[in-house]
């Protein structure tokens, strides 16, 4: 994501004022590297062609205004990116912890993050851990195109709930979505109660089964789980993805 601090647009398109001359004696110092030269010549090139938020000096916006709309800009582009997870050597795509849409995640008062070693990808992961939340929401996408056509596959979050696990009373809502490229849509929901799965080690909670749609009419695929009742604390869940795996081999 390309940033420019106090520059104007028009000396990035034509290399010219402060940046142009600041460039020019980057490429003298680099002219036995033409090819190093010719990636940033190209990267800056592409640079005006793009959409882009800018602040000029006459805005009623602060600096930090600005910089808090170019994050929210940013979440809003990556949260429509399709995610590729991870294949083991069984056909199963993770989605790792990290790559959901925990709320709240990045806060040591409610989550931490700690890494274990998971037997499924065969190597160390992170861990989201709850500690404190009365609001909870995880969400994730996927595309089918990664996966086989005219397969069946499950979508499932991999967690645990601590033996100490409370606030759990309450269901969660699972929601699994599919959106074709012609804007058509399925949606399955079901209603589960966590508490049942306490002091149970890792457990698969399933969102939902779809079969996989022909490559030429790929969709795109959104899953979460979600408990709005907020005069309900809850802690001790522990999550470590999401996986989609074929339904062949989970019933073998």
């Amino acid at each position: 994501i390309p940033i420019f601090y106090k520059v104007e647009p028009s000396d990035v398109k034509h290399l010219q004022g402060y940046l142009g001359e600041n460039f020019m004696n980057k490429k003298n110092r680099y002219k036995d590297q033409p090819e190093r030269i010719r990636k940033w010549e190209e990267a800056l090139a592409s640079v005006p062609q793009k959409f882009g938020l800018s602040l000029s000096e006459n805005s009623d916006r602060s600096e930090n205004q600005f910089i808090r709309s170019i994050i929210e800009e940013v979440q809003r582009v990556l949260a429509n990116i399709p995610i590729r997870g991870k294949e083991n050597r069984q056909g199963v795509f993770i989605v790792p912890a990290r790559k959901l849409d925990i709320t709240h995640a990045e806060n040591p008062v409610k989550w931490t993050w700690s890494s274990i070693y998971d037997s499924i990808t065969e190597t160390n992961i992170e861990v989201a851990t709850l500690i404190k939340v009365y609001w909870l929401q995880i969400t994730g996408n996927f595309h089918t195109r990664n996966l086989t056509p005219g397969t069946k596959y499950e979508v499932v979050f991999l967690m645990n709930l601590e033996e100490t696990a409370f606030g759990w009373e309450e269901p969660v809502t699972l929601k699994l979505k599919l959106t074709a490229r012609d804007g058509t849509e399925s949606l399955q929901e079901r209603i589960l109660r966590l508490d049942d799965y306490i002091g149970e080690n890792w457990v698969d909670i399933q969102v939902g089964e779809f079969e996989v749609p022909p490559k030429n009419d790929a969709a795109k695929m959104f899953f979460s789980l979600h408990q709005y009742v907020t005069d309900d604390r809850k802690n001790g869940l522990i999550v470590k993805g999401a996986a989609i795996r074929p339904i062949d081999q989970v019933n073998t």
